[in-house]
């Protein structure tokens, strides 16, 4: 599969999702999961799981700090009127984003419309893993 390939409507993705934002004993995840921060200029950054591990995803994470993987289907985050599609980067080629979502409209009504639905599109949640990634990067 070519990194920059079309995202099919069964394709698993995933989003790294800090500990304080998941409750693991009642499966809630806070839908700030899936707000855009300052790094999402061109849009809300997911794993495609075809490229790697759920444990991989969270590494990208700061060391020293735990994460939770949500784990979405495509053809759900489309449901809520949400583009989802490749975005390969420089030693992620697995990376894609949803454009809509981006940290400019992260306040907007757009955007907690579809943080709420790709929140419900959830299908699982693995971990808490652990972040790699050192501050300074």
């Amino acid at each position: 599969m070519a990194s920059d390939e079309a995202i099919a409507d069964n394709e698993l993705l995933y989003r790294r999702i800090p500990a304080c934002w998941y409750r693991p004993d009642d499966g809630y995840v806070d839908p700030l999961a899936f707000r855009p921060n300052k790094l999402d200029v061109t849009g809300l950054s997911l794993g495609r799981a075809s490229f790697h591990a759920a444990e991989a995803e969270a590494a990208k994470g700061r060391a020293g700090k735990k994460y939770f993987i949500a784990v979405v289907q495509a053809s759900e985050v489309r449901k809520s009127g949400a583009t989802v599609a490749p975005h390969p980067l420089e030693g992620d080629p697995g990376h894609a984003e949803i454009p809509e979502l981006t940290y400019d409209v992260r306040k907007a009504d757009i955007a907690e419309r579809l943080m709420h639905a790709i929140r419900a599109a959830i299908i699982r949640v693995e971990g808490p893993f652990d972040g790699a990634r050192e501050a300074s990067e």
